[in-house]
């Protein structure tokens, strides 16, 4: 089944617009101003970029920002069948380059590698866009609108070949099946976070970090303030915590339905993390004993 578009991604000053597929995109709330150093003059420059410079630039690029320039000017070439086989063709480089300027960006195998923090909001990307061939597909998938699967860390070589041939079945007039999304929601829903994965990190980070620290800090001084306010229902500082999204988002897709603290998320998730149910008329993981009302 075609992934039809979940929302689009309005670029505000940028000045275009970015579509979405299931279980990607922004996570809470996310902007362009959250890609560092990127203005109007910068994202209309990666949006002329020729097929040659996108190619160069996915192979060698170093930051978040550049891997969403690519993107954005692969845009301009989505009937372009020689560009995309170009990119499939970087389908099989592992080449891994640990980005710079990650703020905001949500990849929960990076997030459970330590390489990203959770940054309480952001923008989520299913492949490992710290990889030639994790940027390659994303490329594809966001391009295309079309999903034969995702490059995840350490991703085996037959594994990337095998996702190559896929793309270059479909690129050359094929009709190969693609990758059915494992949770779906009749409720709707933050449905970047369908995946058992993200609750476990999202109680892991409510643990305290040196890194999560260093993140609650650079957005206090992003909003011009010193310290979280005292009162977070009253003060949108508050949003600096990544605590308050975690725990915002662990009731949305849990069915627990009190206040936890970390410590009694922890527990939660060692007792209830093998035994967890999906239900798709709710859109929660399920952790009571007895099976849910269908009523």
């Amino acid at each position: 089944m075609k992934p039809t578009p979940r929302s689009v991604l309005c670029m505000l000053a940028l000045a275009t617009v970015v579509p979405l597929t299931h279980a990607e995109g922004p996570l809470g709330y996310w902007s362009p101003r959250d890609l560092e150093g990127m203005t109007k003059r910068r994202w209309e420059a990666a949006t002329n970029k020729t097929p040659a410079e996108i190619l160069k630039l996915n192979r060698e690029l170093k930051t978040w920002p550049e891997a969403c320039e690519v993107v954005a000017g692969a845009k301009e070439y989505a009937g372009n069948r020689e560009f995309l086989g170009q990119v499939a063709a970087q389908l099989t480089d592992p080449t891994l380059t640990r980005l710079e300027s990650t703020y905001r960006l949500i990849q929960w195998e990076r997030i459970r590698a330590g390489d990203l923090v959770f940054p309480g909001r952001g923008f989520v990307v299913y492949d490992d866009v710290f990889t030639v061939a994790g940027r390659a597909n994303w490329l594809l998938r966001t391009v295309t609108e079309k999903s034969f699967g995702y490059v995840k860390p350490g991703a085996a070589p037959e594994d990337l070949a095998a996702l190559q041939r896929t793309w270059n079945s479909y690129l050359n007039g094929g009709a190969p099946a693609e990758v059915e999304p494992r949770y779906r929601s009749d409720a709707g829903g933050e449905d970047e976070l369908f995946d058992p994965l993200a609750i476990e990190l999202l109680i892991r980070s409510l643990g305290p970090s040196p890194a999560k620290e260093a993140l609650v800090q650079t957005c206090l001084a992003k909003v011009g303030v010193k310290e979280l306010p005292a009162d977070p229902a009253t003060d949108p500082a508050a949003l600096c915590n990544p605590d308050v999204m975690a725990h915002m988002f662990l009731r949305q897709v849990t069915d627990v339905e009190t206040a936890l603290s970390a410590e009694a998320w922890a527990a939660w998730w060692t007792e209830h993390r093998d035994s967890l149910r999906w239900n798709q008329k709710t859109g929660k993981f399920e952790s009571r004993s007895e099976p849910a009302s269908t009523n």
